[in-house]
C-alpha cells in the first residue's frame, strides 16, 4: 500500500490525527470527504501531495476503527487469530451491513469460511469490492446472496 501513494502514520501523529478527525466519538465535518494530504498537514504529518491514504495500526477499539470517518484515514488492526479478527471485525462492523476484509497467512492461520453473521461480507485476501461482485480486475463476478449487484 505505500508503494500506491499511502502513507503510514506512527507513534504519537496517530493522537494527532485522531485529534484532528475524531470529534466526541463521531467524524470531525471539517474533514469529511478532505483530501489525505491535506489532513496529513494539517495533523504535522509529512505527507507528498496526492498521498492517497493516511495508514495507523491502531488496536481493535480504537475510534479510527470504531468510527465511520468517511475520509481517507484507515486503520489495521492485527490480531492473533482468525477468530480474533472476525469478532473484533463484527464487533466494529455495528450492524451497518458493511464489508470487512483481512489479510491471513495461509500457512500460519487456514482460512475460516464466513463469519456467521447475516450483517457482515467477509473478504479473505482480497479487495473488498469482491463482496459486492467484483473481482481484483473491478470485473462483475456472481452477486452476493445478500447483496446483489445492482447495474
Amino acid at each position: 500500500m505505500l508503494e500506491q501513494g499511502c502513507v503510514e502514520v506512527v507513534g504519537p501523529a496517530i493522537n494527532r490525527l485522531e485529534k484532528l478527525v475524531v470529534e466526541d466519538g463521531h467524524p470531525s465535518r471539517d474533514w469529511v470527504g478532505k483530501d489525505a494530504a491535506k489532513i496529513a498537514e494539517a495533523a504535522g504529518i509529512r505527507a507528498p501531495a496526492g498521498t492517497r491514504l493516511l495508514l495507523a495500526e491502531v488496536d481493535a477499539t480504537h475510534p479510527f476503527v470504531q468510527v465511520e470517518l468517511l475520509m481517507p484515514v484507515l486503520p489495521l488492526v492485527r490480531l492473533p487469530t482468525v477468530e480474533d479478527c472476525i469478532a473484533a471485525a463484527l464487533q466494529a462492523e455495528h450492524g451497518f451491513g458493511h464489508t470487512a476484509t483481512m489479510q491471513l497467512d495461509l500457512a500460519r492461520q487456514p482460512p475460516r469460511d464466513g463469519a456467521g453473521d447475516q450483517h457482515l461480507d467477509l473478504v479473505k485476501n482480497g479487495p473488498s469490492l469482491a463482496a459486492s461482485g467484483f473481482s481484483a480486475r473491478a470485473t462483475p463476478r456472481s452477486p452476493s446472496p445478500r447483496r446483489p449487484v445492482k447495474g
